[in-house]
């Protein structure tokens, strides 16, 4: 604390009581002048000012605050009572004024409050940086996100520009990283991802980019670069680390990656074009040999990977390799089954089971994801009609539609017509829409919706915590339940602000009266603290992952003999 007053026995009075109050740490000024010079040396939480001083004022001590962005809070304490001097104190920045002669129970009061005024601003400083820090990097790996690197990239084009530089920049994918998450979990997924940063970390120069550009795909910008040469040698080095055997948990791991380069200027101009170009490039060795890296060249035009993977979607539609699975949903009070969530996998002859996240991406592309998801829902309704003849009735199911659906003229007409053609009820079905859809905000989804929860279809907003949806257009649209983003259970009880974001979704829509679930359960503790928050429905590892039709059955004779 400062105390700036250029009457001595002022000065010694104030320090007097606020010591036999217990502040100890008091720093005296006997003017504006010596006040602005300690003020440039230390850090104060607190400044007792006088405005009328010879010299440099108050006045002049509260704008150099304002100008320096000091975080000090001010009381002005003095016998001015002109209102233009106050009034120009407090538009200066100051807390509070107190007039002289005060009451050291006044004094004291107005201190306590402006220190907890101080506390409150430093803990909002902190979250603004919880903030700024997870606008620019990437919360798993700790990396640069795509928007840090991409503004890495344009600064490092523009100096290249200017000094007639080349530099690379190499898109890096996983090969096969998915079927790690799917046996044995996101958990280990994460830690790979984790481990394989720090490795490619270790073959850098302090100059080089790395970032998690999503999943498991990872950017890398080398400025500088002198030659081809100087790119392959790191690129093996990549490759060679990656290659090295990963022990997590007792499992012996065995990855490999696939890497696309891209070089300024000779093969992109922008930063759109070098990681279109690395892109291509990338995929031009995953769909021939993976584990090795290749450059791109224009003869990769002919024959993108983009066309290669069109083609093979196609054909898997003809051979009818889509199944639908099952994910079991869990009351998580009783461990009951209340539902399933319906997931879509593809049963490719050589490759296994391969995931959505693969093909939907080139299902959009390519025109098909509307046959691709008209066919789910008629595979789910085939599925229930079995179900209802097997004596499994009133088993609900949840269904991701996306916006291209719900975009759709006739879609409600379309969906209940498929519903009345298997003879079920529209009270079985809980449609899964992503917060991403709602925000794009075209006024024919939210009409979709609305017929559709008109009808009796529950809607729930999925994913939710990740965007920035307005609460009043929940409302507007009669949601009936919040799914929270599986990101934020995975991180839970890591840090305290994922436990905060949690519970405040769950105080937001018990407010609302909306129903809550939650996905991406793996631990003990995380089902417990949903539980607690008055969490309805939750699936995961922890229970179950997605499962085909043939191995539900059991689970449904159990939750019909529980139900009896």
């Amino acid at each position: 604390m400062l105390i700036v007053d250029d009457q001595q026995e002022q000065l010694k009075s104030v320090q007097l009581m606020l010591k036999i109050n217990g502040y100890e740490d008091v720093d005296l000024a006997s003017g504006g002048e010596e006040a602005i010079r300690k003020l440039q040396c230390g850090c104060y939480q607190l400044l007792l000012l006088d405005l009328q001083m010879p010299g440099a004022t108050g006045l002049n001590v509260l704008d150099h605050i304002r100008q320096a962005g000091h975080a000090t809070e001010t009381i002005v304490l003095s016998g001015e009572s002109s209102f233009e001097w106050v009034k120009e104190a407090m538009r200066l920045g100051a807390h509070d004024y107190i007039r002289k002669p005060y009451k050291p129970a006044e004094l004291l009061s107005a201190i306590s409050k402006a220190r907890e005024q101080y506390y409150e601003k430093q803990l909002l400083q902190k979250k603004l940086k919880s903030i700024n820090y997870l606008a620019y990097h990437d919360l798993l790996t700790g990396l640069p996100n795509r928007a840090l690197f991409l503004d890495r990239v344009n600064q490092t084009i523009a100096r290249a520009q200017r000094h007639e530089q080349q530099f690379a920049l190499i898109f890096i994918d996983m090969d096969r990283f998915k079927s790690i998450n799917d046996t044995l979990g996101h958990l280990i997924g994460d830690r790979v991802l984790q481990l394989v940063a720090n490795r490619i970390l270790g073959c850098l120069r302090a100059e080089d980019t790395l970032c998690r550009f999503g999943g498991d795909e990872f950017a890398l910008l080398l400025p500088d670069i002198s030659d081809q040469q100087g790119i392959a040698t790191v690129a093996k080095k990549i490759l060679d680390e990656i290659r090295k055997t990963f022990l997590i948990d007792r499992h012996q791991l065995h990855l490999r990656a696939s890497l696309g380069v891209a070089v300024y200027p000779t093969t992109g101009t922008t930063s759109e074009a070098l990681l279109h170009n690395a892109d291509i490039a990338m995929y031009h060795i995953k769909s021939s040999s993976r584990d090795s890296y290749s450059f791109y060249t224009d003869a990769m035009k002919e024959e993108t990977v983009s066309n290669a993977a069109e083609r093979d979607l196609r054909q898997a539609l003809e051979e009818n390799q889509f199944r639908v699975h099952f994910q079991p949903q869990f009351n998580p009070h009783t461990r009951a089954v209340v539902g399933l969530e319906a997931l879509l996998r593809r049963h490719h002859p050589h490759r296994g089971i391969i995931y959505p996240e693969e093909f939907l991406p080139v299902a959009e592309e390519a025109k098909l994801l509307l046959t691709i998801e008209s066919l789910v829902l008629r595979q789910v309704c085939k599925t229930l009609a079995q179900w209802h003849h097997q004596g499994f009735r009133n088993v609900p199911v949840s269904l991701n539609i996306s916006p291209i659906q719900l975009e759709q003229e006739g879609f409600v007409e379309n969906f209940l017509g498929t519903l009345t053609e298997f003879d079920l009820g529209p009270e079985l079905f809980n449609l899964e829409i992503t917060e991403e859809s709602l925000l794009k905000g075209q006024k024919l989804i939210a009409h979709n919706i609305k017929a559709l929860r008109e009808r009796g279809i529950a809607i729930t907003v999925d994913d939710f915590g990740r965007g920035f949806l307005p609460l009043s257009y929940l409302q507007y649209v009669a949601v009936s339940a919040l799914k929270i983003d599986r990101a934020f259970v995975r991180e839970l009880g890591k840090t305290p602000q994922s436990s905060r974001l949690i519970d405040g979704i769950a105080m937001m829509a018990k407010g609302m009266k909306l129903n809550l679930a939650a996905d991406g359960i793996e631990e003990l503790e995380q089902l417990d603290h949903l539980s607690q928050l008055g969490c309805e429905k939750v699936q995961g590892f922890f229970f179950s992952g997605a499962l085909p039709q043939e191995k539900i059955a059991p689970l449904l004779t159990r939750r019909t003999a529980d139900e009896n």
